[in-house]
This record gives structure tokens, sequence and C-alpha cells, in this order.
């Protein structure tokens, strides 16, 4: 099954510190379980059992040598289990514990000569968002495989009580060629096409500048002011969290004739704000944010990826 162009470009972007990654964390209240927390062993049998049936999870990418045509989607017969699903004990750690656990988690990149997914399991938390007794999940695929919306699916699969058999596949598309020999006849079609996609950006540009000269659009700054957030980054990560009712959030919103997405962009730019204060580097020019946003409701697309990015 050969990638779609959109999920495809997430493979060619991929570099070694920015691992392009779609990742989730679920937290379990385990106190209310007399069976208590799962140990290892079950951890892995649950897993194990639920992954044959989305087949998302026991296939790897194999590249066309050259890239002279997408990545194609194979069966990867050396599948194993424990290659992607780690159990932690926490023995009775908090949020300090699991902050660690989860930036280490999300600040390493996967293997994409394996099935682009990793699972690591903590057990034993205690104190985690109120929670006494808990266990978390960290869940991450390459961006590849499907952006959030499409990888809910495989995540109900994970955690459905019942197994259930009926697999589920991606988007169906022809199979890529394996070989330099095969690949070569799809040089024309590809030229065509790239020669498209330029006549495509020409008119979309002509049409934003049409917007931006007629002021229904407004074009971001060119430059966006210096700050530590701009600099090369390496690999290493550092996770944290807050947490919000989503009655405030809601509140907020209507008192404001504004989105969820509204308060969340504007919750992140004053913490922002204040952090580049404290660090002496607080600027009186807007900084910019990359919001990613759903192409779902403009129809079917043949990507797993449905999404763009708005520049904010």
């Amino acid at each position: 099954m050969k990638l779609a162009p959109r999920d495809a470009a997430w493979v060619y972007l991929e570099r070694a510190n920015t691992p392009l990654l779609s990742i989730a964390m679920y937290v379990f209240d385990t106190s209310t379980d007399p069976r208590g927390a799962m140990t290892q062993d079950e951890v892995r049998a649950f897993v194990a059992e639920r992954v044959t049936t989305v087949d998302v999870f026991t296939r790897r990418l194999q590249r066309v040598p050259l890239d002279l045509d997408h990545p194609s989607w194979v069966a990867d017969h050396d599948f194993d289990i424990d290659n992607h699903l780690e159990v932690t004990d926490a023995r009775g750690g908090g949020w300090g514990e699991f902050r660690r656990v989860a930036s280490e988690f999300v600040g390493r990149g996967l293997d994409l000569q394996r099935p682009p997914w990793e699972m690591q399991v903590v057990t034993g938390l205690t104190d985690i968002d109120g929670v006494a007794d808990a266990s978390a999940v960290l869940l991450k695929f390459h961006h590849s495989v499907g952006d959030g919306t499409a990888t809910l699916e495989m995540t109900r699969r994970l955690f459905s009580a019942q197994v259930d058999r009926q697999p589920v596949t991606g988007v169906q598309t022809s199979v890529g060629p394996r070989s330099v020999r095969q690949a070569l006849p799809t040089i024309s079609r590809q030229l065509r096409a790239f020669v498209r996609g330029i006549r495509h950006v020409s008119a979309a540009g002509k049409e934003v500048k049409a917007a931006v000269d007629s002021g229904d659009v407004q074009m971001p700054p060119r430059m966006r002011p210096a700050t530590r957030f701009n600099r090369s980054v390496g690999p290493e990560r550092t996770f944290d969290a807050a947490s919000f009712l989503l009655d405030d959030v809601r509140a907020i919103r209507a008192a404001g004739d504004a989105t969820v997405n509204d308060v969340a962009l504007t919750v992140v730019s004053g913490a922002l704000r204040d952090y580049l204060r404290e660090v002496g580097e607080e600027t009186e020019e807007s900084l910019g944010a990359n919001v990613p946003m759903s192409l779902r409701s403009l129809g079917h697309l043949e990507s797993a990826n449905q999404l763009t990015v708005l520049q904010v």
C-alpha cells in the first residue's frame, strides 16, 4: 500500500532532532479497581492480542531507492511486540517522575525500519492530577501513519475491553515500486504532477494576493522577533502540563464570542509572554505559531493526514 503524497511528506521531512510524531497521553485511575494495576506480563498480553487487529501496528515503511516514488506500507514479518512496548514501574513516584518518563518518551524518535509506533505504560504513579493511584499510557505514532483523528480508532482498539477481530486498515492506494527499475517509469508521471502542482500554487498565490489587496486576509509579518524559540533545537524534550476544567473554558468562550481553540491559544500566548519576561527576553512584537487545522470538513481526501497548518 503506497503512501499518499500528503502522508509521504512526513517521511521526507523527518530529521534526527525533529522527529515528526503524533503523541497521546492517558491517565487511568487504578484506585477503584480491586485488582490494582496490571503487571508487566498482563500489559504485554493485553496489547499483543489487540495489535493484531489493526494492520498499522504490524507494518513498516519501505522506501523506494533514490526516493523515485513514495514509500509503501509492507508487512513486517519480523514484528516483535517487545520492540514497541515498555512497561515502567514508577514505585510511588508522582508528577515529577511522570514528567521525567514522558520527557524521555517524547524526545525519542522512532525507528522507521520497524512499524512506526511505541507505547510506554507507567504503573505505580501517585497523585497525578488529583488521582491517588494511577497508571499512565504514552502512545506515539509517526505522522506518516495519520493525524490525531486518524489514529483515534487504532487507539480505541488498544484500550477496548473486548478484542475486535474486524481489521482496521489505512487509506488504500496502489503498491509502490520496490526497485529503481520499477520506479523509472513513474518519473514522467511525477514530472507532470509537479508541473500541475506549480500551476495550482501559482493560481492559489494570485487568489491570496487578491484577498490581501482587498483587506479580506491579513498577511503575517515576514520576520518574527528573535527569541530562544527561534533557534536550532537538539533531540531533548521537556514535558509538562496544566489542567483546566472544560466548563471554565466554555464559559470564557461564550463570554468572548470565541472558540475553544481561541481560548487555548490565548492561554499559551500568555504563558509564553510571562516566561519570556522572566528570562529577560520579552518582546513588544507578536510571536508566531503554526496551528494545525483539520481539512475534513472539505470532504474526503485520499490521505491519513487530513490537516493543514495555519500561521497565527
